[in-house]
């Protein structure tokens, strides 16, 4: 008779740890999928000028909070100025 309420004792134990390991799995992908969406966001928040260039001004800076349209920076391509000796090329982003 102990011997059963024993086993029995054991089985609970064994149950609790097989749902502990699930929950801490479905924890576990949680965490990454939310780590995945908020590097998805961090990407979608970087601003990479298409060609090489220096930044003469600069008009917003991080954290501002900016509209669609609006003038982010003042950018000189150093690779048309190579080019085209005294020559530069202004772009506004």
């Amino acid at each position: 008779m102990e011997y059963r309420k024993q086993e029995r004792s054991v089985l609970q134990i064994e149950r609790k740890l097989q749902l502990e390991v699930v929950n801490n799995e479905l924890l576990l992908s949680n965490f990454r999928n939310t780590l995945a969406q908020r590097r998805r966001e961090l990407a979608k928040m970087r601003i990479l000028a298409p060609f090489n260039c220096v930044a003469s001004e600069v008009y917003a800076r991080p954290g501002d909070l900016i509209g669609s349209n609006s003038p982010i920076a003042l950018l000189i391509s150093t690779v048309a100025r190579w080019r085209l000796g005294s020559a530069k090329r202004i772009f506004r982003i």
